[in-house]
């Protein structure tokens, strides 16, 4: 729904360029956005802000559905559209301004939701270890706690990182590529 509506602001401001309304762009009609946008709704410069747009509502489109995957299997699609991104032609302005963003986007929400994910399954080990007196030795030990099955790290598909000791545990995502200071941690080690 967030692109979707992203989609709209942004087919929203090429209406407000073409018809010289820059309050519909969400720009500031003042100043250097207005200098510079006003030229760009020109009859002379309209095809380059039709090939713009038609740009914009592509790489969305592409976005859109790259965003209804998993983190982990979206990953190499949104690295492709960053790329094509970044080599589109300068006369591509609006999209090369507002669309890198919309990548990030879709890695933030995979953050989000393996910080979910690691708080679900940190609460229900330290619920394990309230009820038992040690932490589980695997996961699967508190499956049933969490209605019958483990969240997944959003970016891998794969289970958690889980690692007991005697008296702690570690529980992390392997967000990072093999940075271990980016991973997001539920608890570091002792």
């Amino acid at each position: 729904n967030s692109f979707a509506g992203e989609a709209l602001f942004g087919l929203e401001a090429f209406e407000g360029i073409r018809t010289g309304d820059l309050d519909r762009t969400g720009m500031s009609p003042k100043g250097m956005d207005a200098f510079l946008m006003r030229p760009y709704g020109s009859l002379l410069a309209r095809p380059f802000l039709n090939m713009d747009e038609e740009a914009y509502s592509d790489i969305i489109e592409q976005v859109n559905e790259v965003a209804q995957l998993p983190f982990y299997e979206a990953m190499p699609e949104m690295e492709r559209i960053s790329h094509e991104i970044e080599n589109l032609p300068r006369t591509r302005v609006l999209t090369r301004m507002a669309l890198p963003s919309l990548t990030r986007i879709v890695e933030q929400q995979a953050r989000y939701e393996a910080q979910l994910g690691l708080m679900q399954v940190g609460l229900a080990v330290e619920q394990y270890h309230g009820q038992n007196g040690n932490y589980p030795q695997t996961l699967d030990e508190i499956a049933s706690t969490l209605g019958g099955a483990i969240p997944l790290d959003p970016f891998t598909g794969l289970p958690f990182v889980y690692e007991p000791q005697h008296d702690s545990f570690t529980l992390y995502s392997n967000s990072s590529n093999g940075n271990a200071r980016a991973n997001i941690m539920w608890r570091k080690p002792q």
